[in-house]
């Protein structure tokens, strides 16, 4: 089986400012609640927040609370300040992940010939997929699209510490 080098596209280089970090954290969704004695009447039930407890007397509605569903009518109550008293919590997610590399790449994207088929193929258009042999699993990123046989090609990555020799950076 013939072998390809696929080398970094030196352009592509960049240097990780978080290199090293081992945790992300994701902003989430935003909610917001509210009380109020009466709203003002541009809180719309359903249409920009929902209304779940209020009282009557003689006709009149007041002590509300509610769940504002409008980022428009968070921003205008940051803004306008209303007689309102608004909690806004953020949703937040902390992902515990292996280290930052210190570099980001891409690889360039070779032609390469299918061992099997026979076919020309881009490294861009290789799968891959997992298999099981009632035994053992196996994994394979080079799937030719063509005829869908797993190993179709041996490809040699060129690795971040050869790629900046080559660019003269290391």
């Amino acid at each position: 089986m013939e072998k390809y080098q696929v080398n970094i596209k030196l352009s592509s280089i960049k240097k990780n400012k978080d290199a090293g970090q081992t945790t992300t954290f994701l902003p989430g969704r935003k909610t917001a609640s509210f009380e109020a004695y009466q709203l003002p009447e541009y809180f719309k039930h359903e249409d920009n927040c929902i209304i779940n407890e209020w009282t009557e007397m003689d006709g009149i509605k007041k002590d509300f609370k509610g769940v504002i569903i409008s980022e428009d009518l968070i921003q205008k109550c940051i803004e306008e300040k209303p007689n309102v008293n608004i909690s806004v919590d953020f949703e937040r997610q902390y992902i515990i992940h292996a280290p930052i590399p210190e570099y980001s790449y891409d690889y360039e994207n070779i032609k390469v010939n299918c061992s099997y088929c026979g076919k020309k193929i881009f490294t861009k258009d290789l799968k891959a997929d997992e298999f099981w042999d009632g035994e053992n699993e196996y994994y394979s990123n080079e799937i030719c699209p063509e005829c869908g046989e797993s190993d179709c090609c041996d490809l040699i990555y060129e690795t971040i510490k050869d790629a900046l020799k080559r660019a003269g950076k290391n």
